[in-house]
This record gives C-alpha cells, structure tokens and sequence, in this order.
C-alpha cells in the first residue's frame, strides 16, 4: 500500500512541475512579447519627435493663415464599383 502511494504522490509532483514548467513558458512569452511592443511604441513615438526649436515666424492678428483641410473622401471612380450595395468584380 505504501508503494501504491508513493507512485501516486510521484504523479501528482510531474503533474504539478509540469503544469509550473508551462505557466513559466507562458509568462515569459508574455514579457517578451511586452519588451517588444514597448520597443515598437517607442520607436514609433520618436519616429515621429517634432522639432520644438525650430523658429516660427510670428503671425500678426491681422492676417490670414491659409491651413489646407482635407476630408478624404472616395473619388467617384471607387464608388462607381459598388452597383447595388454590392462590390462588383474588375
């Protein structure tokens, strides 16, 4: 009977490291994959660093400022293709 224990209390222990060994596997994937996408967001946001000393002519309140707005809508073209609520093949 001692032995029969013994073997039991053996499985349980593999079960139990094993089920250990995959949640380790799992959470360092999970930080690897944070590293990553820390590195790409930093990137990202000094790919795009304005320069904040760059000199800017002062602007009078009497004049105007021309800024160019655009909505981006489809050309007509695009939408020719949709007959009938559906996309029609080329």
């Amino acid at each position: 009977m001692h032995e029969a224990g013994r073997l039991v209390f053996c499985y349980f222990y593999a079960k139990i490291d094993n089920l250990k060994q995959e949640y380790m596997k799992r959470i360092f994937k999970r930080n690897i994959y944070l590293l990553l996408g820390l590195t790409a967001l930093c990137s990202g946001t000094i790919g795009c660093d304005d320069r904040i000393d760059d000199p800017v002519p002062p602007v009078s309140g009497q004049e105007l400022i021309t800024v160019p707005l655009s909505f981006g809508f489809a050309e007509e073209s695009i939408g020719e293709l949709y007959r009938n609520g559906s996309p029609q093949r080329l």
